[in-house]
């Protein structure tokens, strides 16, 4: 059935897109075995490295930005699943362009499909701030996602959230059925060729040991669900099987799938940094401290307080119900923190000596 599908995918070189590409290359599923996939990438060295491993790329050396060439890439192929970002607007509404053409330009009846990243930060209620207001529950089987989100973007815009937005419509109106994949915080050593590390717990690892004590953000109530990086990668791998023998699953504005598979409080995860680096004589305190929003802010972001209250300091609870339905299920049991938390500090400082 899918002999003759092509499949274009963005971002792997990164954490997520390296892992969706290892899930891909491995997948015991017949219809994603029988994909034409090539790999978009911003060097040739890059190219190299997968070609030495047997994987088509294609070189873009201007990547997200050269929304010209990437609209040209996703009209040569039936899908695109962009698994680089869900802050780049301008890519994704490219490749949803692309495929529209490719729509125009075919004689049969197989419709594009765009597969998109996003994040659930977009529903999040910030903790410091009140900003959101009354924290929700959602469940991608019931719907409602997309309007929340138009009705967020009238409050305060925020890039994420409005890509999805545009994303949603460009696909109604192009003819491409879009379908939105919208994790929690990401966790685990990636499966990809390149990076391999995930951003959040990292940099507040990295903050610890550069203030010599665990920190988190007062009043230390954000609690989200996580889901590991391997997990997530095969709820990629579901949704473009299921795309593929089921032409008329729900996509656009029915089209999100969550993918929590557990749950994280940032108070917690600053408490295990402080509890196992104290063990490893590598901070001064066994406990975490608060800090107040503008303070982490600026150690963070620049100074960017939405931003760094919505990566570290805000709220969501998302059901995850349609990927179960269409045959997918985590595999990595619940996180040993304290485990995971040695293992990320001991990578850190074997970095920071060169070896």
């Amino acid at each position: 059935m899918g002999s003759h599908r092509s499949l274009l995918l963005t971002g792997a070189t990164g954490f997520v897109g390296g892992s969706v590409l290892h899930a891909f290359l491995g997948s015991q599923v017949e219809a994603i075995k029988s994909l034409r996939l090539t790999v978009l990438v911003r060097n040739n060295h890059q190219a190299q490295v997968l070609s030495d491993k047997g994987i088509a790329s294609t070189v873009l050396e201007g990547g997200l930005d050269d929304t010209e060439g990437l609209s040209k890439l996703a009209s040569e192929h039936d899908i695109v699943v962009h698994g680089a970002t869900g802050f780049h607007k301008p890519s994704a509404l490219a490749l949803i362009q692309g495929l529209s053409k490719r729509k125009q330009e075919r004689a049969d009846d197989i419709s594009p499909v765009y597969i998109h990243l996003s994040g659930t930060t977009n529903l999040s209620v910030g903790d410091a701030s009140g900003r959101g207001g009354k924290l929700q529950t959602f469940s991608d089987k019931k719907g409602g996602i997309y309007e929340y989100e138009v009705e967020r973007e009238k409050e305060l815009s925020y890039t994420q959230r409005s890509t999805d937005v545009e994303v949603v419509r460009a696909g109604e109106r192009l003819g491409v059925k879009t379908f939105t994949i919208m994790p929690p915080p990401v966790i685990g050593r990636g499966t990809g060729f390149f990076k391999t590390r995930s951003q959040q717990i990292p940099m507040l690892i990295n903050n610890a040991l550069q203030q010599g004590q665990a920190e988190y953000i007062e009043p230390g109530t954000s609690a989200l669900g996580y889901v590991h990086v391997t997990d997530l990668a095969t709820l990629f791998e579901a949704v473009v099987n299921q795309v593929i023998l089921e032409p008329s699953l729900p996509s656009g504005k029915q089209g999100y799938f969550f993918a929590s598979a557990g749950h994280l409080e940032w108070r917690e995860i600053a408490g295990a940094i402080a509890k196992v680096g104290h063990r490893l004589g590598l901070l001064k305190n066994d406990q975490a401290v608060p800090v107040d929003l503008s303070t982490a802010a600026v150690k963070f972001w620049e100074g960017d307080e939405i931003h760094t209250e919505r990566l570290l300091a805000s709220s969501s609870n998302t059901v995850s119900e349609r990927g179960y339905d269409i045959g997918w299920k985590p595999k990595v049991p619940p996180m040993d923190w304290e485990a995971y938390i040695e293992d990320e500090l001991q990578a850190i400082q074997t970095t920071k000596k060169g070896h």
